[in-house]
């Protein structure tokens, strides 16, 4: 009869062993946790405005293709839901995942465009892309294009 309560007590042991390996490794879950979201929303250090002055590494590129500058290149952009075509545009930067194009009249947010160097000849084909981001930039409107699937790569050729 003693063996029995021994072997009794051994197992309650290695449970609340097993309880409390648990309990210390989810305490560290949930401390990792809080020092991120206070990484995430305490600056280092504040600029005179109350603003940020940096931000944490982590945050600040979301893009997940670099963004090359080069040479500007016309484009013409055909907006398919009004089927106009806009001929004074001009590839500013542009990446795998889109472009940033200079136009004179504002795009909505949203709006379906095809994208085609000017002087491109019918072999090179029109790029799907989607007006992402707009804003008014030195007497002219700049549009954040990103691509509606993967572009032929010949048409991508010619965007500089």
């Amino acid at each position: 009869m003693p063996m029995v309560l021994i072997n009794f007590w051994a197992v309650g042991e290695s449970e609340l062993l097993l309880g409390l390996i648990v309990l210390l490794g989810m305490m560290a879950i949930i401390l990792r946790i809080q020092a991120w979201q206070q990484a995430m929303h305490s600056p280092t250090s504040t600029s005179p405005t109350g603003m940020p002055a940096t931000l944490p590494e982590f945050t600040r590129e979301r893009r997940r293709f670099t963004r090359r500058d080069g040479t500007p290149v016309a484009v013409r952009i055909l907006d398919n839901s009004t089927q106009s075509v806009i001929e004074d545009a001009v590839i500013l930067d542009r990446s795998q995942g889109g472009v940033r194009i200079a136009v004179p009249d504002q795009l909505p947010i949203g709006t379906e465009i095809q994208i085609r160097v000017q002087n491109a000849g019918e072999v090179v084909p029109w790029v799907l892309a989607i007006v992402r981001n707009l804003r008014f930039h030195e007497n002219r409107y700049e549009i954040g294009c990103e691509f509606d699937g993967i572009p032929p790569s010949k048409a991508l050729e010619t965007f500089g």
